[in-house]
């Protein structure tokens, strides 16, 4: 057994991301977070039993690419990544979020038979996405 998956809890962290994964936003509510009990944005994401809770930096960067209003990021994919950033003086792990360099089609591969319920609540969206070309990768 590791201790690490005994306290899972309900929200990613970074060491739940040894490569970066690609998800698709099924929603996002207002969740009370942690010992101080505040209230923070959290992203839950299809086929993902964890939600992700969004500081400023994640937020911001997510509403640069799909809008301000987080009702249209719903059915949209955001690429989850582990790094580390300083706090508190020290370097700690941390998740990050980046734009996928894939197609919405490839993103939503590994849940097609949820991708109904995001397209029936957001069809007019959806129409309007382009594709995005992949990003040659030379090693």
């Amino acid at each position: 057994m590791k201790i690490s998956e005994a306290f899972s809890g309900s929200y990613l962290k970074a060491a739940d991301l040894p490569q970066p994964r690609v998800l698709v936003v099924q929603s996002i509510t207002k969740e009370t977070i942690g010992e101080e009990r505040s209230s923070k944005p959290v992203l839950r994401f299809i086929g993902e039993q964890r939600g992700l809770v969004l500081n400023k930096v994640n937020a911001m960067e997510i509403a640069g690419w799909y809008g301000d209003d987080t009702q249209a990021w719903i059915g949209q994919p955001v690429e989850l990544f582990s790094t580390t950033t300083f706090f508190s003086g020290r370097q700690v792990p941390c998740i990050r979020v980046r734009r996928p360099a894939v197609q919405y089609q490839q993103a939503v591969q590994q849940a097609p038979h949820m991708l109904v319920q995001p397209v029936q609540q957001q069809p007019q969206q959806l129409q309007q996405l382009a594709p995005i070309p992949p990003v040659p990768f030379d090693a």
